[in-house]
């Protein structure tokens, strides 16, 4: 169930989402213009495509959560990993006091397929892994969850 569309005055000009890593995914919606874009980006690429967005509260950032498991310890012992991503994105949003969005687990981004990402305008396109991908589906959650979808794009999921 999607949540009403907040007032105009109150929507964001910029809606971030990252999946962190090695290689991180970085999904930009603006919802005044929906302008999409996605990409990946090592740390220092994220770190300074973060540090030249504009500060203030309408930038809206979230990311995938991590949490260590068997599955996941070794991606946690490479140089830099989604922890030290994270660590940075939070620092950087704080210092340009930015909205900091609830974390979303691993799973929740299969809620928006890529499939779905196709029909939104939303699908990435051939990346060098699926991050772009993952953070696109995050994003579209996001944005369905949070009523900040538009309700012609919303009619197509």
């Amino acid at each position: 169930m999607t949540a009403p569309a907040p007032p105009a005055s109150a929507m964001p000009h910029n809606i971030l989402w990252i999946d962190p890593g090695l290689w991180s995914g970085v999904a930009v919606w603006q919802p005044a213009t929906r302008y999409y874009v996605a990409w990946e980006l090592q740390f220092k690429s994220l770190g300074a495509y973060l540090g030249q967005m504009p500060g203030g509260p309408g930038t809206w950032i979230g990311w995938e959560r991590f949490t260590i498991t068997q599955q996941t310890v070794k991606l946690a012992q490479t140089r830099p990993n989604a922890f030290e991503v994270i660590g940075m994105c939070a620092w950087i949003a704080h210092a340009k006091s930015w909205r900091v969005l609830p974390e979303q687990a691993p799973s929740e981004r299969k809620a928006a397929p890529a499939v779905m990402l196709r029909r939104l305008g939303m699908h990435p396109g051939k990346q060098r892994d699926d991050d772009a991908l993952s953070a696109s589906s995050h994003l579209a959650v996001f944005l369905l969850n949070s009523g900040l979808m538009p309700a012609d794009l919303a009619a197509l999921v």
